[in-house]
């Protein structure tokens, strides 16, 4: 029986502080609940035997379509974070597009978004930048993995996300708006995770990207692998003020008769 751990995006950007880092780094995204979902995740790594480790990290740059230099208001000023930007507002004029250029382009995406349901635009922080102390994996993870890793002779696997500007990526497997073959289904990705018997899945954050990319996996894989997937509950958190999507989650795969541990 093939065991896999997928950790989500366990990047300092999204954790709290980790409590033996003496920098001076703050992270940029911090989850609440984030610093205990890590230590979770470390203790299920040390009581569990597993087959496979695969890790993502969100990575961006700062100019991105979802943070604040991408855009600006009337007067000038970039939105504050956390702003949602809908068509609506656009085709009043409350926001336009930093670069001309990205203007039609933009509007369009928001566009989309829109007709197919997806999350509505969101300034959110710069974040995950490539290079940074915030791209990095929580360090005390970090080290556990790399125990797993010597332990077992065999290398963890990490998939990145988020290069492409033009296009938010909350799921591993697929961007929201799909551009080029570098945003669109990540079938390596995908044939490691349907190769599970047992497919655990923790990290940051339910809300968003846990989310999605539990969803993408249960559209593109066999209509019974849903059997297989394991969220362990007290290893992820939402995004403050975003717990009713995390909420929405989990009900949607006691729906589909996922297991929530």
């Amino acid at each position: 029986m093939k065991k896999t751990l997928l950790i989500i995006d366990p990047q300092n950007d999204f954790c709290e502080k980790n409590e033996i880092d003496i920098s001076t780094n703050r992270p940029a995204l911090a989850v609440p609940g984030s610093g205990e979902d890590m230590r979770n995740i470390i203790n299920f790594i040390k009581n569990n035997e597993l087959d496979e480790i695969v890790i993502t990290l969100d990575t961006h740059s700062i100019i991105d379509i979802a943070h604040p230099m991408w855009w600006k208001k009337k007067n000038g000023d970039y939105p504050e974070i956390f702003t949602m930007i809908s068509l609506e507002d656009i085709e009043k004029g409350i926001y336009t597009t930093s670069n001309p250029e990205h203007f039609e382009y933009s509007k369009n995406y928001i566009k989309s978004l829109e007709e197919q349901g997806k999350y509505k635009l969101i300034i959110w922080p710069e974040h995950c930048i490539q290079g940074t102390w915030g791209h990095n994996i929580y360090s005390e993870l970090m080290e556990e993995i790399i125990k797993w890793s010597r332990k077992n002779n065999k290398n963890a696997q990490f998939f990145y996300k988020g290069t492409n500007e033009k296009t938010e990526h909350y799921s591993a497997l697929k961007a929201e708006i799909v551009l080029d073959k570098n945003t669109d289904l990540n079938e390596d990705l995908l044939k490691i995770l349907v190769n599970s018997d047992k497919l655990y899945v923790c990290g940051e954050a339910l809300s968003h990207c846990v989310a999605s990319t539990v969803k993408d996996l249960i559209n593109n894989s066999d209509k019974d692998f849903h059997k297989n997937i394991f969220l362990l509950k007290n290893c992820t958190s939402s995004v403050a003020g975003f717990e009713k999507y995390g909420d929405d989650f989990i009900n949607y795969l006691k729906e589909k008769g996922s297991h929530v541990i």
